[in-house]
């Protein structure tokens, strides 16, 4: 559940979790008792900074001041979760802190990455844990106001009205000898060879033809002498698609788009176990034999239940969670000193900072 960006939250509660009412430099925002000093802000939001650096490969596409504002933004959610997780008593085991950080090593996608955020974020083993602690916790008040039901009837109208998301394709699966004979194709393959320009343009012209013109006796010969029972040794022997061709020709399934109209089409008038003339496509020429293929067809509701009940559990526990962090900042005493945070403030809370007077 994407409610807050993963990095965003992690630093934002490590201010909440390890910097609370410091009194050291002046103080940019306060959230209920909370109060947060520049330093502390300054110091997460650049270790936020780092971390956008990094997963936008060096492209930093958003402003200093478009960022400030979306980390006082994080902040103040992550104070605002912080206070109630508190207040409902909520707390976290040592198993249910393993878990959680399970959860975040899969999420990165190996145990390297997930050490590497905690370096790049200044984590120690402490504040770690801490982070951790917090996310078990978000877990369980996610749960405990966003858990809704999904009704028999809910899921029939969502199949109705999203029918296309569970519409599978025609599919074919074939196999292949491949060919070049197509001048064109073969001509450009030799110039992309040729990045010396060793050749001279009537030497690439005479190779092209050379290739092509051996090329079209070999389909002749290939076509005569293929059939079901030998196609797989062919291909693997002749075929010059090395990819498929290790493969013994075989394309796997394949749906319109996957491959060339000319060749989906030709496949798609085809009987399974047909092989027939070779089809010749801009990239050469194809002598293939049609494995299988399955028909299109609408999965019926039974099947897709599981998925539709876990689509609109998400959506609603979107909406329950946003609901119950609206509540929390409508009632809540938030300041916001530092005035480039106040100007012009953009979404998630635009709206929430305009209700509040300006306060030095």
């Amino acid at each position: 559940m994407k409610i807050i960006k993963l990095a965003l939250l992690l630093l934002s509660s490590s201010i909440v979790l390890t910097g609370c009412g410091a009194n050291n430099g002046n103080v940019v925002l306060k959230i209920n008792d909370v109060k947060i000093t520049r330093s502390q802000f300054n110091k997460a939001l650049l270790s936020d900074k780092k971390e956008h650096v990094k997963n936008t490969k060096g492209k930093f596409n958003i402003s200093q001041s478009e960022l400030r504002k979306l980390f006082a933004s994080g902040t103040i959610q992550a104070t605002l979760i912080h206070q109630e997780m508190i207040k409902r008593n909520l707390t976290a085991s040592e198993e249910e802190i393993k878990q959680a950080r399970k959860k975040r090593v899969k999420m990165l996608g190996s145990e390297e990455a997930y050490l590497e955020m905690l370096k790049l974020n200044n984590l120690n083993a402490e504040q770690e844990k801490e982070n951790l602690t917090y996310f078990v916790k978000l877990e369980k008040l996610i749960n405990i106001v966003a858990k809704p039901k999904v009704t028999d009837g809910e899921i029939k109208k969502y199949y109705n009205d999203h029918k296309q998301d569970f519409y599978e394709p025609e599919k074919i699966r074939f196999s292949q000898i491949f060919l070049k004979t197509n001048y064109a194709a073969v001509k450009n393959e030799i110039l992309e060879e040729d990045k010396k320009s060793k050749l001279s343009i009537d030497e690439i012209d005479k190779l092209s033809r050379e290739i092509v013109t051996k090329n079209e006796e070999l389909l002749n010969v290939l076509i005569s002498k293929v059939n079901t029972s030998n196609f797989s040794e062919i291909a693997k022997v002749y075929s010059q698609d090395p990819k498929s061709a290790k493969n013994g020709g075989d394309m796997g399934f394949v749906t319109m788009g996957d491959i060339s109209n000319i060749l989906y089409g030709e496949l798609s008038i085809r009987k399974v176990g047909e092989i027939g003339p070779a089809v010749e496509t801009a990239k050469g020429s194809h002598i293939v034999l049609v494995k299988d293929k399955s028909a299109a067809m609408y999965h019926p509701i039974e099947n897709v239940r599981a998925d539709i009940e876990a689509r609109i559990l998400n959506d609603k526990r979107e909406e329950n969670y946003q609901k119950m962090l609206d509540g929390l900042m409508a009632n809540a005493d938030i300041v916001i000193y530092d005035k480039t945070l106040k100007k012009d403030y953009v979404n998630p809370i635009e709206a929430f900072f305009n209700k509040f007077k300006k306060r030095k």
